[in-house]
């Protein structure tokens, strides 16, 4: 199976990595069949991502904008209601 790799995230956690890797994938099309975390630093980390041999061309896409990601930009409160 095709592996798109490495994804450097930036996240608090080890789930929010996978979390935001996934959501990426999701919102693309793209079929995730297994995700691989590693850290690497403080916030910081490494993400593997296993598509199908179907999803091989549709990964590309993933990987295009997803290779540095910060989860505290993608959820930003939208501030108090006037």
């Amino acid at each position: 199976m095709p592996e798109l790799a490495p994804l450097r995230i930036t996240a608090r956690n080890r789930d929010q990595a996978e979390y935001l890797v996934r959501s990426q994938a999701e919102q693309r099309g793209v079929e995730v069949t297994e995700v691989d975390v590693s850290p690497a630093g403080t916030g910081v980390w490494l993400v593997t991502v296993t598509v199908t041999d179907d999803e091989k061309g549709r990964s590309a896409r993933l990987g295009e904008d997803t290779q540095a990601l910060h989860l505290s930009s993608l959820h930003k409160g939208r501030g108090p209601a006037s």
